[in-house]
């Protein structure tokens, strides 16, 4: 932990402005919904939609926002001890769905099983973010899940909406957790740009 310490200390040190970030467990190697991501672009062809690529696919379990430096060391501090004996767990990815009505989609995301695992993780997520950052807990329901693309205008609506509708029951890959993430966000003209700040490695394997 005090090597964690030192380490963000002198990186956070070259960070001057407020950090965008957000708390999320990276899901990669998903390669049936890559394929999938691929055949809605091709038949969504000319649509308003901004698709997320791969290598940005997460499930967030806490959006913070912008934090100065000395509070993201505060909250680095904090979850690593949430974390520190927690164990390893498994994410099931299947299904997909739609955040919107039909006449106005706003999200195409694949669905996470929840798990008593999961509910842990994110209730330690949600105690280390208030002990650190003397914030109320969310109110808002985890509705787990990893966003696909986000709907800026669309003309054919019934397309995308059966294209969810035939994966409904898709397994789409088993994720093995091993560490959370504390991401910093950049917002550009060309969709945000992640990276991570630290990572959280998870006490003992399944």
């Amino acid at each position: 932990m005090l090597f964690l310490l030192i380490r963000l200390y002198y990186r956070l040190k070259k960070m001057q402005q407020r950090i965008r970030t957000f708390i999320g467990i990276p899901l990669p190697g998903l390669e049936g919904l890559v394929e999938w991501q691929d055949e809605l672009k091709q038949k969504l062809n000319g649509e308003k939609v901004k698709w997320n690529e791969k290598h940005l696919w997460h499930l967030t379990l806490k959006f913070i926002g912008d934090l100065e430096p000395q509070k993201v060391q505060s909250l680095c501090f904090a979850l690593g001890n949430e974390f520190s004996g927690s164990s390893q767990g498994q994410l099931i990815v299947k299904g997909a769905g739609i955040f919107g009505q039909i006449r106005n989609p706003k999200v195409v995301w694949a669905g996470i099983e929840d798990s008593s695992w999961l509910q842990n993780i994110w209730h330690q997520t949600q105690a280390g973010v208030i002990a650190s950052l003397d914030m109320e807990r969310d109110g808002k329901p985890f509705r787990p899940h990893l966003t696909i693309g986000r709907v800026k205008y669309l003309k054919n609506t019934k397309a995308l909406f059966d294209e969810v509708k035939a994966v409904k029951e898709n397994r789409w890959g088993i994720v093995q957790v091993r560490y959370v993430v504390l991401y910093k966000s950049r917002l550009t003209t060309n969709g945000p740009i992640y990276s991570e700040i630290e990572r959280f490695p998870l006490g003992y394997g399944v």
